[in-house]
């Protein structure tokens, strides 16, 4: 598969606290990438410095091959990057469908197409409900809809199933599953059942660094990962 987003050598200091450190990883066509790390590991900051929000203090990051430098988060959208955050962002006010007719109308689109997006995130049964009205799980597969809408090559994913219970990370599975093939994504998550279940490959981050890298299957095996992260020492 072809490397569509890549960071290389990234780093991020804030005074005396490296939170980011030499990160290298990739994402491929089509793969969801999970991105795992205790509390504290530097997932969120990561995030930010590949949408443009938080600038890089070195390294580089690139979308299908073109260096991102110094481009605006708006810019970075526009090449194919969009996210969602742990906190819901959207216009209260408003309806689910109009929020997503305001992402269609940003890209040029048309508003009319603003159901398949709805669909595509479960809600087309909500789309009239004001977005304040919805469920946290609801606003959650809002913001999925409003970051599909701008057609995005790679997602970024934090923490999608943060605060949801055990029936709505359910179905944020089966929506994200759903997605596989169609946009390539970056899942930032501590729900090690959703990351197991969804997860192509798994980067684990711990400290700002990259400690361990692979399929599933060799990172639940990975003593290294065992200790640092998942809490399983071996005997």
């Amino acid at each position: 598969m072809s490397v569509l987003l890549a960071t290389d050598g990234l780093v991020k200091n804030y005074g005396g606290l490296r939170v980011t450190d030499h990160v290298t990883l990739d994402v491929r066509a089509g793969e969801i990438h999970g991105l795992i790390g205790p509390n504290g590991a530097g997932k969120s900051t990561l995030i930010g410095q590949i949408m443009g929000e938080i600038v890089p203090d070195s390294g580089t990051i690139s979308l299908e091959g073109h260096g991102l430098g110094s481009l605006s988060q708006a810019a970075r959208v526009r090449r194919g990057l969009a996210r969602t955050f742990q906190t819901p962002q959207k216009l209260g006010e408003y309806s689910a469908q109009d929020n997503v007719v305001v992402a269609l109308l940003a890209r040029g689109a048309a508003a009319r197409d603003a159901g398949l997006y709805l669909e595509r995130a479960g809600l087309s049964s909500r789309a009239a409900l004001r977005a304040a009205d919805l469920s946290h799980g609801e606003r959650k597969q809002l913001e999925l809809a409003i970051a599909l809408a701008t057609r995005p090559r790679v997602l970024l994913l934090d923490e999608p199933m943060a605060g949801l219970g055990a029936a709505e990370s359910a179905l944020m599975i089966d929506i994200l599953r759903g997605l596989r093939g169609e946009v390539a994504m970056l899942l930032v998550e501590h729900d090690m059942t959703a990351v197991f279940a969804l997860a192509d490959r798994i980067s684990v981050l711990v400290y700002g660094a990259i400690i361990a890298s692979g399929d599933v299957a060799s990172i639940q095996s990975d003593p290294l990962v065992r200790e640092a992260y998942l809490g399983v020492g071996d005997a």
